[in-house]
């Protein structure tokens, strides 16, 4: 079942470019640390663009699966997960909306879904957690390497 989690911030909802509005996804081996940066959704148009960091740690029997549609559980078009991917099995509705949503699975590790208005990105991991938010900065890709440039030696 998928259920809206609201642990971080939505993603923004449009951008003026299609690069502006994907989500930058630094990956390591799986098991690994991985990184991703996205766009947030602003409450005015006045307040700068802010970009939240997060850090993903996965273990070997974690999965990974990034897609560029719209549509999360459309047949893949790119696949680099481990053993399995949160998607294995399951017959999941079509998702209109844009956000963090969880998809119940027993046990661990947790299923979590990343979808914006250009892409989604679906994965299991044993921790995530909100490393920093950036604002000022041009691209999701941009605030990645502001991030590994002031917090990774």
């Amino acid at each position: 079942m998928l259920s809206v989690f609201e642990g971080f911030p939505p993603p923004a909802e449009e951008s003026s470019t299609v690069a502006e509005n994907r989500a930058a996804y630094l990956a390591s081996d799986i098991p690994g640390t991985h990184y991703l940066a996205y766009e947030k959704a602003r409450d005015f148009l006045s307040t700068p663009r802010a970009f939240v960091i997060l850090r993903i740690e996965m273990q070997k029997d974690d999965g990974l699966e990034i897609r560029s549609s719209a549509d999360p559980f459309a047949p893949s078009e790119f696949n680099a997960s481990a053993k399995t991917t949160p998607s294995d099995g399951q017959n999941l509705p079509e998702l209109e909306s844009t956000g963090w949503f969880t998809i119940d699975s027993p046990g661990s590790p947790r299923c979590f879904l990343f979808k914006s208005k250009k892409q989604a990105i679906m994965f299991s991991c044993h921790e995530i957690q909100l490393e920093q938010t950036l604002y000022h900065c041009e691209t999701a890709q941009a605030a990645l390497v502001q991030y590994f440039q002031t917090h990774i030696a």
